[in-house]
């Protein structure tokens, strides 16, 4: 084998003669008298079996590739390894892409020795330990630090040239503050060892490198790009780089780019999508700065994406809510990175109208705390009384937001804002939006307690849907009258209505719809007593729900399979049921849930005599309750479970003193503390 490096060789060097030259001289051949410098190679290979390595051809690629060619046609015995940022291009040539190293996942456990050994074993990871115990032999991967060095190799996409620039700061950073400084990875990522190329001394100088080498039309596609958050399709590049260009010129710029290893391809099943590893992208955002772009190209990213979501909203009470929930999951960064701009550039407007089309998908992707921030600030934007904007999109926002609040448990958020809700949709006639709001009345006036007033918005709501032929909002009105009579304790009535309602959204194919009404029909057959029903109903909806990410319907199928569970004396399973509710709510804020879960725990205790534990997880519960402002409503682990006894039951084994200590204890405790608690809660 013979390595030649071409690294030295410069740029201006486009002749085959001078990559020659410096071949020859790796070779330690000398130029025989007479001979040109490709005519003493092909001396020198013609009669020997050899690898040749040529390393770094990129920038003198078209030279490189001459004379590959030239020796390959006449050296039967020679294969060529060349490295580069592009390709040969020549016939037979075989194409290895070298990836970046594997990265650990994100949210990795790492508290036993056998997990941070697993993530010590990860190749990013592990070569940035190994350069970084360079600087510091004593570094240790450790329960408290492997979080930072996670993001760490995150953060640089398992790039290695990054991640040995990043351990090269080791001992005069810590692991922390590494992790923090890399927001700016192009100042932070460099190195002072001497025997090192100028080029791979810092990040900066690498992609500057690469940068010298586009061609301009290479280079005003890439700062383009720069705007985009994640990654992007073919038809977001042409729109953000190639406007008023032919379509085809951005796909040349952007094949360029790809083949030059400074945009990556992410293959999905029915079209390529393209993304920067992180500190290209960073370098890239400085080009566009530098360029004097950004408002420009930023401009057309928004105008771009306010186009992609437009219909959203409705689209997602339709049949084709599926192929919305996942096209928006997949542009979410990019979408996120418009609200961004719009926000920093005081937009209110194009950010209103983005946030009132995208609440039905933050609520379908349980996302409902980031949904509640930015319809938060739309809200705080802009009037409700705006002519400028089309009144759907200003009816839009508040309803969202009265939502996801009420899923939240905010209950008097939601109150207020679905009243403006109300009164805005009668005073211009917009009818669907009366009976939308009247519905979510009804589920704010159950939440209450006050289950007449709930019955009478639920029959407005579902006149009018009949009457406007608004099938959807027959189904999900249906199951909201359905659901009220249930908790009014008339299980028998509330049947017919949940199989009508899961009937006509079976038909429209909402499988969001079909697994919410599931989780009642089996909260309803289990009142009713029948059981094998109510567990087949509510083990379609837990499938459903996690096929879809529903973790709402999905958590409140598995409370009521729990009380199935401890009915049948399968203590252990209810428990890991419920841990899975705890699991699921606590990072949505889906407070009802949680406060339900505690209250099964609670109600889990006094079945296995932990009765101390049981009043204190009470305590937390009815505390968090009255917090919450949540009325006490009957649910299926109480009524079935015969809770009342249960408690009883616990306070006559502790005696009354102890009992109320107990209870004050918990209901002093924070919710953290309760959660905690209940996942301490051991089963034999």
């Amino acid at each position: 084998m013979w390595f030649v490096t071409l690294a030295a060789l410069p740029a201006q060097a486009t002749a085959q003669a001078a990559v020659a030259e410096v071949a020859l001289a790796a070779l330690g051949a000398h130029v025989s008298q007479g001979h040109e410098p490709l005519t003493a190679l092909k001396l020198f290979f013609r009669s020997r079996l050899a690898l040749l390595l040529l390393d770094n051809c990129e920038h003198v690629i078209a030279a490189a590739t001459e004379l590959t060619a030239a020796l390959l046609a006449t050296c039967p015995g020679l294969h060529v390894l060349a490295t580069s940022r592009e390709t040969l291009r020549l016939p037979g040539e075989f194409v290895w892409q070298v990836p970046p190293l594997a990265l650990p996942a994100l949210g990795q456990e790492t508290r036993t020795r056998g997990q941070l050994a697993a993530l010590a074993a990860c190749p990013a990871v592990a070569l940035f330990l190994d350069r970084a115990r360079q600087r510091a032999p004593a570094l240790a991967l450790t329960a408290e630090n492997a979080g930072s060095i996670v993001a760490i190799c995150r953060q640089l996409d398992g790039l290695p040239l990054a991640l040995e620039l990043a351990a090269s700061r080791i001992g005069i950073l810590t692991i922390g503050q590494l992790a923090e400084r890399l927001g700016d990875a192009l100042s932070t990522l460099t190195s002072r060892e001497r025997g090192v190329s100028p080029r791979q001394q810092t990040m900066r100088a690498t992609l500057d490198w690469s940068y010298i080498l586009l061609t301009e039309a290479e280079r005003r596609c890439f700062r383009a790009l720069a705007v985009f958050a994640g990654s992007w399709s073919l038809a977001a590049a042409e729109a953000i780089s190639g406007a008023g260009a032919r379509e085809e010129a951005t796909l040349a710029a952007l094949e360029g780019l790809v083949e030059k290893s400074l945009v990556t391809l992410v293959v999905r099943d029915d079209a390529m999508r393209y993304r920067f590893l992180e500190p290209v992208r960073q370098y890239a955002a400085m080009r566009l700065a530098a360029a004097g772009e950004a408002l420009v190209f930023g401009a057309r990213h928004t105008i771009y994406y306010l186009a992609l979501v437009a219909g959203a909203e409705d689209g997602m009470v339709k049949p084709e809510r599926e192929r919305w929930v996942a096209l928006l999951g997949e542009e979410i960064e990019n979408i996120r990175a418009v609200l961004e701009r719009c926000r920093a550039q005081g937009d209110v407007r194009n950010g209103f109208i983005l946030a009132s089309e995208l609440w039905r998908f933050w609520m379908a992707r349980s996302w409902h705390s980031e949904g509640r921030r930015w319809l938060g600030l739309a809200l705080a934007g802009v009037a409700l009384d705006d002519p400028l904007l089309p009144l759907p999109r200003r009816l839009a926002v508040p309803f969202g937001a009265a939502v996801l609040a009420f899923q939240q448990a905010d209950i008097a958020t939601a109150a207020r804002l679905m009243a403006r809700v109300l009164t805005l949709a009668r005073a211009n006639d917009e009818q669907y939006y009366v009976a939308g709001a009247l519905m979510q009345l009804g589920h704010i006036a159950l939440r209450s307690a006050a289950i007449a007033q709930a019955h009478a918005y639920y029959r407005e709501s579902l006149a009018l849907r009949r009457t406007l032929g608004d099938r959807w909002g027959e189904g999900v009105s249906l199951q909201g009258l359905g659901s009220a009579l249930l908790i009014g304790g008339d299980a028998a009535a509330a049947l017919p209505l949940l199989r009508q309602a899961l009937a006509i959204q079976r038909e429209l194919a909402d499988r969001w719809s079909v697994a919410t009404t599931l989780s009642w029909l089996g909260r309803a057959l289990t009142e009713a007593g029948d059981y094998d029903a109510a567990e087949r109903s509510l083990r379609e909806g837990l499938t459903l729900g996690n096929a879809i990410g529903s973790h709402i319907a999905a958590s409140n199928c598995l409370l009521v399979l729990a009380s199935h569970a401890i009915r049948r004396g399968e203590l252990a399973l209810a428990r890991g049921q419920l841990a899975e509710v705890l699991d699921r709510t606590v990072v949505n804020g889906f407070w009802l849930e949680v406060n339900l879960c505690l209250h099964g725990f609670a109600l889990l205790a006094t079945f296995v005599d932990d009765h101390a534990r049981a009043l204190r997880l009470l305590g937390a519960a009815e505390t968090q309750s009255g917090t919450l402002q949540l009325a006490r409503l009957p649910h299926t682990l109480h009524t079935q479970l015969r809770a009342p006894q249960q408690f009883a039951r616990a306070r006559a084994a502790l005696g009354e003193t102890a009992s109320a200590a107990a209870y004050m204890v918990g209901a002093t405790r924070s919710l953290e503390e309760a959660v905690a608690e209940a996942l301490a809660l051991t089963i034999a």
